[in-house]
Protein backbone atom coordinates (compact mmCIF):
# COMPACT_ATOMS: atom_id res chain seq x y z
CA UNK A 1 0.00 0.00 0.00
CA UNK A 2 1.41 3.35 -1.00
CA UNK A 3 -0.01 6.25 0.95
CA UNK A 4 1.24 9.81 1.20
CA UNK A 5 0.10 12.26 3.88
CA UNK A 6 0.85 15.99 3.96
CA UNK A 7 -0.18 18.57 6.53
CA UNK A 8 0.29 22.32 6.33
CA UNK A 9 -0.48 24.54 9.33
CA UNK A 10 -0.57 28.01 7.76
CA UNK A 11 -2.02 30.28 10.43
CA UNK A 12 -3.01 30.62 14.07
CA UNK A 13 -6.24 32.32 15.11
CA UNK A 14 -6.64 35.20 17.57
CA UNK A 15 -4.96 35.12 20.96
CA UNK A 16 -7.05 33.83 23.81
CA UNK A 17 -7.39 30.91 26.17
CA UNK A 18 -7.44 28.40 23.28
CA UNK A 19 -6.42 29.81 19.89
CA UNK A 20 -7.43 27.96 16.76
CA UNK A 21 -4.64 26.36 14.79
CA UNK A 22 -5.75 26.03 11.16
CA UNK A 23 -4.55 23.24 8.89
CA UNK A 24 -4.83 21.81 5.42
CA UNK A 25 -4.23 18.06 5.31
CA UNK A 26 -4.12 15.75 2.32
CA UNK A 27 -3.88 12.02 1.80
CA UNK A 28 -3.13 10.39 -1.54
CA UNK A 29 -3.28 6.65 -2.05
CA UNK A 30 -1.80 5.60 -5.37
CA UNK A 31 -2.32 1.88 -4.91
CA UNK A 32 -5.39 0.43 -6.60
CA UNK A 33 -5.40 -2.37 -4.01
CA UNK A 34 -5.63 0.00 -1.05
CA UNK A 35 -8.58 -0.70 1.22
CA UNK A 36 -9.26 -0.03 4.87
CA UNK A 37 -9.30 2.89 7.26
CA UNK A 38 -6.61 5.41 6.20
CA UNK A 39 -5.66 8.39 8.40
CA UNK A 40 -5.95 11.80 6.71
CA UNK A 41 -5.18 13.99 9.76
CA UNK A 42 -3.95 12.65 13.10
CA UNK A 43 -5.67 13.76 16.27
CA UNK A 44 -3.91 16.52 18.23
CA UNK A 45 -2.20 15.61 21.50
CA UNK A 46 -4.78 17.74 23.32
CA UNK A 47 -8.04 19.25 22.17
CA UNK A 48 -10.15 18.34 19.15
CA UNK A 49 -10.11 18.62 15.37
CA UNK A 50 -12.84 20.58 13.61
CA UNK A 51 -13.39 19.97 9.89
CA UNK A 52 -14.69 22.83 7.71
CA UNK A 53 -14.08 21.62 4.14
CA UNK A 54 -13.41 18.26 2.48
CA UNK A 55 -12.65 17.39 -1.15
CA UNK A 56 -12.48 13.75 -2.28
CA UNK A 57 -11.21 12.72 -5.72
CA UNK A 58 -11.23 9.14 -6.94
CA UNK A 59 -9.79 7.47 -10.00
CA UNK A 60 -11.55 4.18 -10.58
CA UNK A 61 -14.66 2.77 -12.21
CA UNK A 62 -16.41 2.33 -8.88
CA UNK A 63 -15.12 3.56 -5.53
CA UNK A 64 -16.94 3.51 -2.21
CA UNK A 65 -15.69 5.60 0.72
CA UNK A 66 -16.79 6.67 4.19
CA UNK A 67 -15.36 9.65 6.06
CA UNK A 68 -15.07 8.94 9.80
CA UNK A 69 -13.28 9.68 13.04
CA UNK A 70 -12.22 7.23 15.74
CA UNK A 71 -15.78 6.47 16.87
CA UNK A 72 -18.37 7.04 14.12
CA UNK A 73 -19.05 7.58 10.44
CA UNK A 74 -19.36 11.28 9.52
CA UNK A 75 -20.31 10.95 5.83
CA UNK A 76 -21.05 7.89 3.78
CA UNK A 77 -20.76 5.40 2.46
CA UNK A 78 -20.55 7.33 -0.81
CA UNK A 79 -20.24 5.34 -4.02
CA UNK A 80 -18.85 6.96 -7.16
CA UNK A 81 -19.42 5.31 -10.54
CA UNK A 82 -17.55 5.78 -13.81
CA UNK A 83 -19.84 8.62 -14.94
CA UNK A 84 -19.13 10.54 -11.71
CA UNK A 85 -15.34 10.21 -11.90
CA UNK A 86 -14.92 13.47 -13.80
CA UNK A 87 -16.08 15.40 -10.72
CA UNK A 88 -14.73 15.85 -7.22
CA UNK A 89 -16.91 15.45 -4.17
CA UNK A 90 -16.63 18.88 -2.53
CA UNK A 91 -18.24 19.31 0.91
CA UNK A 92 -18.31 22.57 2.89
CA UNK A 93 -19.67 22.48 6.43
CA UNK A 94 -21.43 25.67 7.47
CA UNK A 95 -20.87 24.60 11.06
CA UNK A 96 -17.56 22.76 11.48
CA UNK A 97 -17.78 19.11 12.50
CA UNK A 98 -16.06 18.29 15.80
CA UNK A 99 -14.13 15.03 15.67
CA UNK A 100 -13.49 12.76 18.63
CA UNK A 101 -10.14 11.64 17.20
CA UNK A 102 -8.28 11.46 13.90
CA UNK A 103 -9.92 12.17 10.53
CA UNK A 104 -9.97 8.95 8.52
CA UNK A 105 -11.33 7.67 5.23
CA UNK A 106 -12.49 4.08 4.89
CA UNK A 107 -12.30 2.66 1.38
CA UNK A 108 -14.34 -0.50 1.19
CA UNK A 109 -13.54 -1.01 -2.49
CA UNK A 110 -10.25 -0.76 -4.36
CA UNK A 111 -9.38 2.55 -5.92
CA UNK A 112 -7.01 5.47 -6.09
CA UNK A 113 -8.07 8.26 -3.72
CA UNK A 114 -6.99 11.82 -3.02
CA UNK A 115 -8.58 13.66 -0.11
CA UNK A 116 -7.98 17.24 1.02
CA UNK A 117 -9.35 18.43 4.37
CA UNK A 118 -9.31 21.91 5.89
CA UNK A 119 -10.14 22.82 9.43
CA UNK A 120 -8.63 23.72 12.77
CA UNK A 121 -7.74 22.30 16.15
CA UNK A 122 -8.52 23.82 19.53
Amino acid sequence: MAQTNNTVTPRVGPKGPSPRIYFTASMYSNDADTTGNLTVKAAPSSGNLYIEHVIVLADADCVSWTLNDDTAALIGPVELTATEMAHATDIVFLRPIKLSGALKIDTSTNGILNIIAEGYSV
